[in-house]
């Protein structure tokens, strides 16, 4: 077995080296611009993202405070009407106790009269 010889040129070795090198460099390059290109087009989409949530958070938040005004005023008018079924009440009440009053009154003339007419004298 004799072992071959390798004729080659260092220098050409080198200028090959050198050659791939500069390929793969400008790839990277490109790889980088490419990579940095589609980074600002996520952020941009990101940004504009953020913008809408942040847009449709305050309607949210308005909205809410509508919300809570709205249910004060409905207290308010609850404590008001409760107010007046209260008043109400106390009115139905006396009326009934008038009513009742007069009904016997009533119920006591007749009474009265019908005594009179037959002379029971329990009223003389």
């Amino acid at each position: 077995m004799t072992n071959p010889t390798i004729e080659t040129d260092l220098a050409d070795i080198l200028r090959e080296i050198k050659s791939d090198q500069r390929e793969i460099l400008k790839e990277i390059s490109n790889f980088k611009r490419e990579v940095d290109s589609d980074q600002k087009a996520i952020l941009k989409e990101i940004s504009d993202f953020k913008k809408e949530v942040d847009s449709d958070q305050k309607a949210i938040l308005k909205e809410i405070s509508d919300v809570k005004v709205e249910l004060a005023e409905v207290r308010g008018d609850i404590k008001s009407l409760d107010t007046k079924v209260e008043q109400l009440d106390k009115r139905i009440a006396n009326q009934e106790f008038i009513n009742r009053g007069v009904l016997v009154g009533l119920i006591l003339v007749m009474l009265g009269g019908l005594a009179k007419i037959f002379e029971l004298g329990i009223f003389k």
